[in-house]
C-alpha cells in the first residue's frame, strides 16, 4: 500500500499532467469499482468536464471536476494511477480509463486480484472514514 509521500507524489503528477484537461471518454472494466448502471448514470455528467483540482485526503486522491463532481480513488495494495500520452503503450490489466480531449489518458490499474476503490459523487464530505464504506467496493454512503 502506498504511503502518504507516495500518494502525494501521485497527486502532484496528476495535477501537473491533467489540470484543466477535458474528459472525452470514461470507461470502467471492473464492476467492483462501479456497476454498469452507475457508469451509465455518471458518464453524461462527466463528459466535457475539466479536471480543476487534485487533492489528497489521507491516502485517498480526490479529483474535482468543473461541475463539482468528485472522484475519490484509493490505490489499495497493488493499484496504480497512470497518465499516458497517446503514443504510450497501455498496460493490459486496467480497470478504469479516462480519456481527455488533449489525448492524455488516466488509467487505474490493478495487476493483482485485490480490489480497489473508485468513488464518484457530488457533494461528498471531504473526511472519509472506514465507517462511511458500505462494504462493497465502489460504494460510498452519502454520495449517490
Amino acid at each position: 500500500m502506498p504511503e502518504l509521500p507516495e500518494v502525494e507524489t501521485i497527486r502532484r503528477g496528476l495535477e501537473k499532467e491533467l489540470k484543466n484537461a477535458v474528459i472525452a471518454r470514461f470507461e470502467v472494466h471492473d464492476a467492483r469499482l462501479l456497476s454498469d448502471q452507475k457508469v451509465k448514470n455518471w458518464r453524461p455528467q462527466l463528459m466535457g468536464q475539466s479536471l480543476t483540482h487534485v487533492h489528497r485526503v489521507g491516502k485517498y486522491l480526490e479529483l474535482i471536476l468543473a461541475n463539482r463532481q468528485r472522484f475519490f480513488v484509493h490505490l489499495r495494495m497493488t493499484g496504480q494511477l497512470l497518465v499516458l500520452r497517446p503514443s504510450d503503450q497501455a498496460p493490459v490489466l486496467w480497470r478504469m480509463k479516462i480519456t481527455f480531449t488533449n489525448g492524455k489518458i488516466a488509467l487505474f490499474c490493478r495487476p493483482a486480484a485485490f480490489w480497489g476503490n473508485l468513488v464518484v459523487g457530488a457533494g461528498c464530505v471531504r473526511s472519509i472514514t472506514p465507517t462511511a464504506w458500505t462494504g462493497r467496493a465502489g460504494s460510498f454512503t452519502g454520495c449517490f
